[in-house]
Order: C-alpha cells, then sequence, then structure tokens
C-alpha cells in the first residue's frame, strides 16, 4: 500500500502547484470578462471553492456575492450552488447550526431541480455537519444516501469522496478495518479518474487508520505524506491533522519536543484557516504537553485558548439549533414521502379512472353492435340500461370532488346543489334510454309520463 503513494509523486508535486494557482487566477480573469450573469453565478461559486480550505473569508465573500447575483436574476441552479458552498464555509469554521441550515435550504431548491447530483452532494455535506457533531450514525446514514445516487449516476468523483468519508466514520466509530477498505477503494479511484485534490486527504486518513492499529512507522509516514500533497492544494485543514496525528505519536513515545513542534504546527494551520474544532484539539493536546513538562503557564494559555473555542463550537443554543433543524428536516422529509405516496395513488386512480371511461365507451359500442343484429333484445336492453347507470354514476362520482369544492361541504349548499344535479341528470338519464332504446334496439322508445 505505501509504494502506491510514491508512483507519479514527482509529477504530481511539479504540476499540481502551477495547477492551483493558475486555476484561480483564470478563475478571477474568466469572471472580469465574463457578462452573462448565470455564468458569474458559477464562477463565483468556483472561486469559493477554490479557497474554501485555505482562507475561509475569501470563500465566505465569493459564495455571498454568488447567493445575492443568482437571487437578483431569478436562477435557482446557483442559489443552491452558493447556499452549498456558504454552508460549506461554516461547516469548516465550526458554525455547525448556520451550515446545516444553509445546507437544507439548499436542498430543497435542489429536490425542486431534481438535480440527482447536486442533491448527493448535499447529502453528504449533511453528513459532515452530523459527522462533527459526534453523531457518526447518522452521519453513515446521509454519507450512505450519497453513495446511493453517485452509484445510480454514475458520478466516480462523487464516489471516491462518498468513499473516503465512509471510511472516516468507520474510523471515528473506532473501526479501523473497515476504514482502511473504504479509503484504499477511494484512492484507487482517484487514481483512475486523476483527482489529486483528495490524496492529501486520504494519506492522512491512512495515517489515522494506522495509528490506531498502533502501527507508528507506517502511521508516520503517511501523514507525513499526506502534508506533502496538502500544502500543494493549500489544505490547511488536513495539514492540521496530519500534524495533530504526529503530535500524539510522538507524545506517546515521550518525545516531547517532537509532539510539541508538530501540536504547535497543528495549531498554526488550523488558526489560519479558522478551523476551530482542529483549533481546540490541537491547543488541549499542547495545553497536556506542556503540563507534563511543568510549564504551567503555557499549559493553562493553551488549556484558555481550547475552552473559549470549545465554547464557540459547542454551547448549549447552538445544540438546540442543531437538534431543532434536525427534527424540522425529519418532518419535511416525511412529508415528501407522504406526498410522494399520495402523488402514486394518484397517478392510479387516474389510471382506473381512465380504464373505466375506456370500458364503458368500448361496452355501448358493442351493444350497438348486438342491437344490429336484432338477437335476444331483452338481454340487450338491460346491458344497455346497465351501461347507463355505470356511465351516469361514473359522471356523478367525477364531479363529486369539484361540487365539495364549490359548496366548501356546507350541508345546505351541498344537499341543494346535489338535489339539482340529480334532477339534472334524470332528465337526462330519461332522454339517453329513449335514444339507446331507438338506436341499439330499432323500436320506439316508451313514453314518458309526467304527473
Amino acid at each position: 500500500m505505501k509504494k502506491i503513494f510514491t508512483i507519479g509523486v514527482f509529477l504530481f508535486l511539479c504540476n499540481h502547484a502551477k495547477a492551483q494557482s493558475a486555476g484561480t487566477d483564470s478563475l478571477k480573469i474568466l469572471l472580469a470578462t465574463t457578462t452573462e450573469d448565470t455564468s458569474r453565478v458559477l464562477l463565483l461559486e468556483d472561486l469559493s471553492f477554490s479557497y474554501q480550505y485555505s482562507y475561509p473569508d475569501t470563500a465566505l465573500h465569493y459564495a455571498m456575492q454568488g447567493l445575492q447575483l443568482a437571487r437578483r436574476i431569478g436562477y435557482p441552479k446557483g442559489e443552491g450552488y452558493c447556499l452549498n458552498a456558504l454552508g460549506n464555509v461554516y461547516l469548516d469554521i465550526g458554525n455547525y447550526p448556520r451550515a446545516l441550515e444553509l445546507y437544507l435550504d439548499a436542498l430543497k431548491i435542489r429536490e425542486k431541480l431534481k438535480g440527482q447530483r447536486e442533491i448527493a452532494v448535499t447529502y453528504s455535506n449533511i453528513g459532515t455537519v452530523y459527522s462533527e457533531q459526534g453523531d457518526h450514525r447518522q452521519a453513515l446514514n446521509y454519507i450512505s444516501k450519497t453513495k446511493q445516487v453517485d452509484e445510480a449516476i454514475k458520478d466516480s468523483t462523487g464516489l471516491m469522496i462518498d468513499l473516503y468519508n465512509i471510511g472516516s466514520l468507520y474510523q471515528n466509530l473506532d473501526m479501523p478495518d473497515s476504514a482502511l477498505f473504504y479509503q484504499e477503494i477511494a484512492y484507487h479511484i482517484a487514481g483512475l479518474i486523476h483527482d489529486h485534490d483528495y490524496i492529501g486527504a486520504i494519506a492522512t486518513a491512512f495515517g489515522v487508520a494506522y495509528k490506531s492499529m498502533n502501527n507508528f512507522p507506517v502511521a508516520i509516514e503517511f501523514f507525513r505524506r499526506g502534508i506533502t500533497y496538502a500544502d500543494i492544494v493549500s489544505d490547511r485543514q488536513v495539514i492540521s491533522k496530519a500534524y495533530y496525528g504526529l503530535a500524539e505519536i510522538f507524545r506517546g513515545q515521550r518525545s516531547s519536543d517532537s509532539a510539541i513542534a508538530n501540536a504547535t504546527q497543528a495549531l498554526s494551520s488550523a488558526r489560519q484557516a479558522s478551523f476551530l474544532k482542529d483549533v481546540m484539539q490541537a491547543s488541549l493536546l499542547l495545553s497536556d504537553l506542556f503540563k507534563e513538562e511543568s510549564r504551567f503557564d503555557s499549559a493553562l494559555y493553551y488549556h484558555e485558548l481550547a475552552m473559549a473555542t470549545k465554547d464557540s463550537l459547542f454551547n448549549v443554543e447552538k445544540t438546540k439549533q442543531i437538534e431543532n433543524l434536525a427534527y424540522n428536516e425529519q418532518l419535511r422529509q416525511q412529508e415528501l414521502s407522504e406526498e410522494k405516496i399520495r402523488a402514486q395513488k394518484e397517478r392510479a386512480d387516474s389510471l382506473q379512472l381512465i380504464g373505466i371511461a375506456v370500458f364503458i365507451v368500448s361496452f355501448l359500442f358493442v351493444l350497438m353492435l348486438l342491437g344490429r343484429r336484432e338477437k335476444h333484445p331483452r338481454a340487450v336492453e338491460f346491458l344497455a340500461l346497465f351501461a347507463l347507470f355505470l356511465l351516469f354514476e361514473f359522471v356523478s362520482f367525477l364531479v363529486h370532488p369539484y361540487l365539495s369544492r364549490i359548496t366548501h361541504e356546507t350541508p345546505v349548499y351541498y344537499l341543494t346543489v346535489s338535489v339539482l344535479l340529480a334532477a339534472s341528470l334524470t332528465r337526462l338519464h330519461e332522454r339517453t334510454t329513449g335514444l339507446i332504446t331507438r338506436k341499439v334496439l330499432h323500436k320506439p322508445a316508451d313514453p314518458v309520463h309526467h304527473h
């Protein structure tokens, strides 16, 4: 497994560093020269994504610009993209309620547009929110839904990310063997599609898995590779996680200086991009390390930093917001499921009505043919009357919903209109009976007596 990461490493290092900078610059040039508003919205979202893991403030700025423009020109697809981009920024800086709110807003738009790939992306992001909150089972539920969609639409990049996320979730559930299984598949797909953006993250995930299995030499190698790859794409969050993993290993090996140096690097990378959860973890580790060295002033400083960051991440109000949003989304998904069942029933009912109408018309046509042969006139007459009763009951059934709507089901109004309708249908029935008798049975109709 270690060897596969060295294949093509120099080519990646040389080409991707140039491509990253050139990509951002080319997006800015396109934005400056593009006049079509819908294209500008998508370019702003692309720019937000390019800065997401390195400069979240800049990412937030571009996503907000894109959202405002999308709403001004009435471009729901672009609005969904920019809401999702804003959710990404708030997720990374630790504002989980706001991230979840934005993702759910994006999901509503994307469900209306029926964009399966976009829906899958949003499911994945919602799953990440739950994972960051420690609800790994619920996160796995959303990521599994994402994987099903990506497999259905054959989205290789999406599937690679799904497998990486599933591997990370299994690691959080303390199942490193399962974690490695999914990360290896994710890495294999990344190689097939030449997607290098996630190589650093996958390498770091390997390091975490091997560390939990106490295979420290291999873990150290993967963490260092993760830092190398992540640095090229300016993924400061992965860099922070890799340094943090190294610091924990060196702490266990009682190499205090190396542990402090790596933990300091982890904190620095996390603070540069305001990744609060990583700031908190690195600060707590540094506090413990300095306490072990009896450097209590430094230990207290980092402990206070960790507690302040923790309050920003996990205060009671934010927890309530997450719970409320999750409950509301559960209700919304339930309503969507019920609406789908209602729609299926309405389609089935419509097909039945069409079938009944076709049957009545066909039945009357067959009666006309039988009447021309002048055989079994009484049987034909009985069947003709049966067909008429069926026809008028069918008409009454069709009219009933409109009648209820017009009268608002007020008993007096409903009864009055029903009587008038019945009288009209009775009169029509009498005339139609005479017509059928003459046309089908070729004889005069019985006289109608009026009292």
